[in-house]
């Protein structure tokens, strides 16, 4: 068993950073850089936090009373409520479609990636056919976790549209709006800030530590779970500081990430001005009838080079996301030694210098002679 105090140790990040370099840089290979673009484009990286909640209601311009306005849906006709409704349900069942189609191709992405890392070489479609099952159970429970982060955050969403609608029947100076801002804030500092940390806890544990161990040990989603929790129970400490350390070093990388597609997007942009020009100078010259096609012709190149942007941006941050895929391995190896996948780590251990003993016959003398 490795030392405890090894897995808090530098040595636990170094060898995920040696593994990166080797892949990445020794020698260096512009498809490798391609392929695992290709998969961080897919998989992304979100440093481990919950996704942001961000109001239905932002960006209204002031003076537009948000209860007022859900109010006035009661004078709409029964025919415009009914239409409004199927549409609303038609865009979310599209919604729900393409979300899970994309879950799945991150579902499959995700063992690719540690495939990738393990055997230091990309082969996404190979990984995908040997992995699909573990990737359809990941998958469901992906599926399951995400309507549970759903109905926790009903009642929290619930309270909010019945604030709203009391804001907008009473006025926002109104007691019942006072008493339900405070509640709301309460419940929020008390529940909803506890939630998202907990759900932000097993989003990175699901993605580093479950994920390999499906992927080293052929198990499903619920027995590498229990394997994760069996392992870890004896390291607490260690892997609170692990995932501290996650924490701070995915805000570093967001960091760094936005100033890498700053850049990027400076290139683009400068790559995108003539462009642009031609096409209003052409539309400014032939009028109406080149109108049409100019701008048919702008929006087709402009689409594939913001893709373009986007994959180029993902390529450069590619060695970063692997780092974050490679040091829970290596923590997992330090934590169990059959949990060894691409990395070791080796305790400290200082060695004393010993003097060789000498054997003295009786009658001799140990010292040397003219000592």
């Amino acid at each position: 068993m490795i030392a405890r105090r090894s897995l808090l140790s530098p040595l636990c990040i170094a060898p995920a950073a040696r593994l990166v370099r080797d892949i990445f840089f020794r020698p260096f290979r512009l498809k490798t850089w391609l392929l695992f673009g290709i998969i961080v484009a897919i998989v992304g990286f979100d440093g481990g936090l919950p996704a942001n909640f961000r109001s239905s209601f932002e960006g209204m311009p002031e003076g537009c009373d948000a209860g007022a306005g859900l109010w006035d849906l009661a004078g709409l006709s029964s025919s415009h409520v009914l239409g409004l409704l199927a549409l609303a349900v038609l865009v979310l069942v599209l919604a729900s479609g393409v979300a899970l189609l994309v879950l799945w191709l991150r579902s499959l992405t995700h063992f690719a990636f540690v495939d990738a890392v393990v055997n230091r070489r990309v082969a996404i479609i190979k990984s995908y056919r040997e992995n699909r099952r573990l990737a359809a159970s990941f998958f469901g429970w992906c599926v399951c976790f995400g309507l549970a982060q759903v109905l926790l955050f009903l009642p929290v969403a619930a309270g909010a549209i019945a604030l709203v609608l009391a804001s907008g029947a009473a006025g926002e100076g109104d007691f019942v709006w006072i008493i339900g801002s405070i509640g709301m804030l309460v419940l929020f500092l008390v529940v909803g800030i506890p939630v998202l940390i907990a759900v932000g806890v097993v989003r990175v544990a699901a993605v580093d530590f479950v994920v390999p161990v499906m992927y080293l040990e052929r198990k499903q989603v619920l027995d590498a779970w229990k394997r994760v929790l069996e392992v870890t129970r004896g390291h607490r400490g260690d892997t609170f500081v692990y995932l501290l350390l996650r924490f701070v070093m995915g805000v570093g990388f967001a960091v760094v990430s936005a100033l890498i597609v700053l850049g990027v997007c400076a290139v683009g942009v400068a790559l995108l001005v003539p462009l642009v020009t031609i096409v209003a100078l052409a539309v400014r010259e032939g009028g109406a009838a080149v109108a049409i096609p100019a701008v048919v012709a702008a929006v087709l190149s402009v689409g594939p080079a913001i893709a373009g942007i986007f994959y180029v941006w993902r390529c450069a941050v590619a060695p970063m996301v692997s780092f974050f895929r490679a040091w829970p391995m290596v923590f997992l190896g330090s934590c169990d030694e059959s949990l060894v996948a691409v990395g070791r780590v080796r305790p400290r251990i200082r060695v004393e210098p010993v003097e060789p003993r000498v054997e003295v016959e009786p009658g001799e003398s140990a010292c040397p002679e003219g000592a």
